[in-house]
């Protein structure tokens, strides 16, 4: 029988793989696994939206589904964990719960991140940043997601990502 830290890490890499293999607007099996983890897919029409608005990706699952995903996979694993009598595997298991969500997610993004070329880099900046004022130094105080990078468009948005689920600093 695995255990629970084999179970999370299989787990993990099942959804890291096929949300990473997918089309940006989902495939059958990725909408299978969801549902098997309890998680609604999101519907097509948001599927793009967050394919054309959010990080650039070249590929893969909407990072929110990802998220989405992991914490399913997380709170499984958490559920098993408060039931345990703890020892040095349910102390091993703690650890590996505190950052999953955030490592799994760090993993995800870095596999559909599209190619970073050194002609790419600049004008990436310049279009991607918002200019807030135009002064000097505007943009500076700009808050984004620590997971994807993504900005927040507005003042009037929470401190979590829409695309993502990141926390925004």
């Amino acid at each position: 029988m695995a255990t629970t830290i084999e179970w999370l890490e299989t787990s993990a890499a099942r959804v890291l793989d096929t949300a990473s293999a997918c089309p940006p607007l989902g495939d059958p099996g990725w909408d299978a696994l969801l549902v098997e983890l309890g998680v609604a897919p999101l519907p097509p029409e948001e599927r793009q939206k967050h394919f054309t608005e959010g990080p650039k990706r070249r590929g893969g699952a909407a990072p929110i589904e990802v998220r989405l995903a992991l914490t399913a996979i997380h709170d499984r694993a958490h559920d098993a964990w408060k039931r345990m009598n703890v020892d040095d595997e349910e102390r091993r298991l703690a650890q590996k719960l505190s950052s999953f969500v955030d490592e799994g997610m760090r993993e995800y993004l870095k596999r559909v991140a599209p190619a970073v070329t050194t002609a790419s880099i600049f004008a990436n900046a310049r279009a991607t940043t918002p200019n807030y004022g135009g002064g000097v130094g505007a943009g500076m105080n700009q808050m984004k997601c620590v997971a994807c990078g993504a900005p927040r468009k507005n003042a009037s948005e929470s401190l979590v990502c829409v695309y993502c689920g990141g926390k925004l600093q």
